[in-house]
């Protein structure tokens, strides 16, 4: 067994889940993951809730971070965030 099974909870993933490898023998604590949109790729973070083990495979539950990550092209677009969202007067 070298795979567990990832549940996205919120986010801009909110459920979906994907395989991910084992690390060590363990579910990941934090896992970064890229995010196409439209503006281009962002990279967003999800930090464990909990896991358990089922049968023969892992699960293991995740939440978005959204402070550890960066932001997505809407977030980007919104007024008083980064250079993109200040708005000219």
């Amino acid at each position: 067994m070298s795979d567990y099974t990832a549940q996205f909870l919120d986010g801009p993933l909110a459920g979906r889940a994907e395989a991910r490898r084992l690390v060590d023998g363990g579910v990941e604590d934090d896992v970064h993951v890229p995010v196409s949109t439209e503006a281009g790729t962002s990279v967003v973070t999800y930090r464990l809730v909990d896991s358990r083990r089922s049968a023969e495979r892992w699960l293991a539950r995740y939440r978005y971070d959204r402070a550890a990550s960066e932001p997505t092209a809407a977030e980007s677009c919104r007024p008083n965030w980064g250079a993109e969202g200040i708005r000219a007067r």
